[in-house]
């Protein structure tokens, strides 16, 4: 599956639902389970290496400070939460973090495990296992390692989470 097919069955899972992560997440599982074996594999390889681009110091020290402390599983979710908003976004953060400021982001979609999961239990659904990945996630993130007291100074334009009851943030970044 190419990259752009990918997107287009992210996109389309996050225009289904209202937003939140557990309809996009379903919308997601009746999206992959329509596909045939091949492009479900090719899915999950789209997937797995748009993960691992995202495991980076930057996108980790944002991720930080927006949710007031980020664990290596939190930062997985958040990295999985980030691919459900589709390309726009995804890209936009790797370049600039700071452009995460101009999401209504809510702590519990944001580090969500319900996206990621949706891919895994459609393969194991599927094949009855997680196929072995051709792109393992690397053992440590790319680029400089922060200091949690810079983090401020890195990414000026983020604050950590209280909730939002703005628009759904998803809405902003689908074409």
């Amino acid at each position: 599956m190419e990259s752009n097919q990918f997107w287009y069955v992210v996109e389309q899972a996050s225009r289904g639902g209202d937003g939140r992560m557990a309809d996009k997440a379903v919308l997601l599982a009746r999206a992959l389970s329509q596909l045939p074996d091949r492009s479900l594999l090719g899915f999950s390889h789209q997937f797995e290496l748009h993960h691992g681009a995202a495991y980076t110091w930057r996108l980790w020290g944002a991720a930080y400070l927006l949710c007031d402390g980020c664990s290596e599983e939190e930062f997985a979710n958040f990295r999985a939460s980030l691919i459900s908003c589709g390309p726009a976004l995804y890209q936009a953060a790797l370049d600039d973090p700071n452009v995460l400021s101009e999401v209504g982001w809510l702590r519990s979609e944001l580090c969500s495990s319900l996206y990621h999961s949706a891919v895994t239990d459609a393969l194991e659904q599927r094949f009855g296992r997680v196929p072995a990945s051709e792109f393992p996630c690397p053992l440590e993130p790319s680029g400089q390692a922060w200091e949690e007291e810079t983090l401020p100074q890195l990414y000026p334009r983020l604050k950590p989470l209280a909730g939002s009851t703005r628009r759904p943030w998803w809405q902003r970044w689908l074409r």
